[in-house]
C-alpha cells in the first residue's frame, strides 16, 4: 500500500469514527421506541462504545444493536407505532371490513348540499362505441382534448 492509499484508508476510518456515534445514536432510538425511558435510552447510548455496532464500511450492524436494547429494553413494552392519522390500522378494531362499508360511514357522516350532488348522466348522454363522433373541425390541442373526452366518455366516465 502507497502512501496516497494510506491516506485514503486513514481518511475513511476516520470518516467513520466521526459518523458512527450519529449513526448509531439514530438507529437506537428509531428501534427503541418506548420500551426504554429517555433518560435510561440516552444513559445507554452516552455509555457505549459505537464503534462495536458500526462495520468496516460505516453501515450500522443493526442485528446486533437491537439485541442490546431488547436485552437492556423492557420487552413487554413494544414500540409505541405513531398515529399518523391515516385511520385503523389494527386488525380487529375495523368498524367497516370493505371499502363500501366506509364509505357508507363517511357518506352518513359527511352528507353533501342539495346544490352539490353529484351530477348524473343518462345513457344518452354517454355515446355508443359503434358510432364514434368525430371532433369538430378544429386542429392542434384543441382537437386532441376533444378526442381525449370522446375517449373517456366511452370509457363510462360520464362526467367528463
Amino acid at each position: 500500500m502507497n502512501e496516497l492509499e494510506q491516506a485514503a484508508q486513514r481518511a475513511r476510518e476516520a470518516a467513520i469514527a466521526e459518523q458512527a456515534p450519529r449513526l448509531v445514536d439514530a438507529a437506537a432510538r428509531a428501534y427503541a421506541g418506548d420500551r426504554l425511558g429517555g433518560a435510561r435510552l440516552d444513559a445507554l447510548l452516552s455509555n457505549m462504545d459505537a464503534r462495536r455496532f458500526v462495520d468496516e464500511h460505516g453501515a450500522v450492524d443493526t442485528a446486533r444493536l437491537h439485541t442490546l436494547v431488547d436485552a437492556v429494553g423492557d420487552a413487554a413494552a413494544p414500540a409505541t407505532r405513531i398515529d399518523m392519522g391515516q385511520g385503523v390500522r389494527a386488525p380487529g378494531e375495523a368498524r367497516g371490513a370493505t371499502v363500501e362499508a366506509g364509505a357508507a360511514e363517511w357518506r352518513a357522516s359527511n352528507p353533501l348540499p342539495a346544490a352539490a350532488a353529484a351530477p348524473t348522466a343518462s345513457a344518452s348522454d354517454i355515446p355508443s362505441a359503434a358510432a364514434p363522433t368525430k371532433p369538430a373541425a378544429r386542429g392542434g390541442l384543441a382537437a386532441g382534448a376533444e378526442l381525449y373526452r370522446q375517449h373517456l366518455r366511452e370509457q363510462r366516465f360520464p362526467f367528463i
